[in-house]
């Protein structure tokens, strides 16, 4: 997931309307391959794609649906003449498992043509189908992919009788199960050190979920803005700011030409939330946190719906 750029905010808000274009690329060998420019002809193979990453799961991932022919040429991984499986100069399907892509996009005012992309997904594919209307693949992002394949193959030691710091263990994590290509950025050390333990067989990607959720935090495989010292995706073990209040972007009634369909239920609306936690400002006689009840209500919308109850369930 990456923010607008100035620009693009700005040809989101253009009064005359804006154009927005997107292009898929291959990696095979050390060639990119663009599926909407490819061969002598520039022939336009993408019909859609779309990506998604969601709060709940570290790990994105994107659909491409193609063209199977274009002017004799075919996507299809099983034509062995076509041109397209034969990039490297033998037999080899340019969509195949395991090949890296990427998605870019680029938003315009209306009329102009893009001079320059933006990476929104990086990812490995693992699924090709090739059907008789048209071809399509699937893939996960290129970091979260890898660390759910990769296996913990033998239960090691980690941390030590001192204290290790968790982002160092992490890293440990990933070179010893070679995955040392990711170094992992931290954007600020939660300060928090782990003692001796015995690490089990398991994906690389659900034992580093396990440590950071010890700490609310998590990993992800996004990117690092060229501010930050680079500009390139990287695998963060990170804290999600979860009291955000500066929007990222809004839109306005003059931001929308066209409206679809518009459904709201009352089965959406909560308004008196109750939530437990514990206050480690308020400790008790032993030492341990109180455990609190917090529970807030909004009178303007108990009197339009009614109370209308939800209780957070304690983590």
């Amino acid at each position: 997931m990456r923010t607008l750029t100035a620009s693009q905010d700005a040809a989101l808000e253009c009064a005359a309307g804006y154009s927005t274009f997107a292009r898929v690329k291959v990696l095979r060998g050390a060639t990119w391959h663009d599926l909407t420019e490819l061969f002598e002809q520039r022939l336009n193979f993408l019909d859609e794609v779309s990506w998604t990453e969601a709060v709940d799961s570290p790990v994105g991932s994107a659909d491409v649906r193609l063209r199977r022919e274009a002017n004799g040429y075919s996507l299809a991984p099983l034509i062995t003449g076509s041109p397209a499986n034969l990039v490297s100069g033998s037999y080899s399907p340019l969509l195949a498992e395991g090949a890296t892509f990427t998605v870019e996009v680029a938003v315009l005012p209306l009329g102009m043509a893009p001079q320059a992309w933006t990476e929104v997904f990086r990812g490995r594919i693992d699924e090709v189908d090739a059907g008789e209307e048209g071809v399509s693949f699937t893939g996960r992002d290129y970091g979260g992919g890898l660390l759910q394949d990769t296996f913990i193959e033998a239960e090691a030691e980690y941390g030590s009788t001192m204290g290790t710091a968790v982002e160092d263990v992490l890293q440990s994590l990933l070179d010893d199960n070679g995955l040392s290509a990711f170094t992992l950025y931290t954007p600020t050390s939660p300060s928090w050190n782990l003692g001796r333990y015995i690490q089990k067989c398991e994906p690389v990607a659900d034992a580093m979920a396990a440590l950071a959720r010890q700490l609310g935090w998590e990993w992800r495989y996004k990117w690092l803005s060229s501010g930050a010292g680079t500009g390139d995706f990287r695998l963060w073990f990170w804290s999600p700011d979860r009291a955000a209040t500066v929007p990222v972007a809004t839109f306005g009634p003059g931001a929308y030409r066209t409206l679809g369909e518009v459904r709201t239920s009352i089965a959406d609306v909560r308004n008196a939330v109750e939530g437990v936690y514990l206050d480690r400002a308020d400790l008790d006689a032993a030492g341990n946190p109180k455990r609190k009840t917090v529970l807030v209500t909004d009178a303007t919308s108990i009197a339009a719906n009614g109370r209308r109850f939800m209780r957070v369930a304690e983590g």
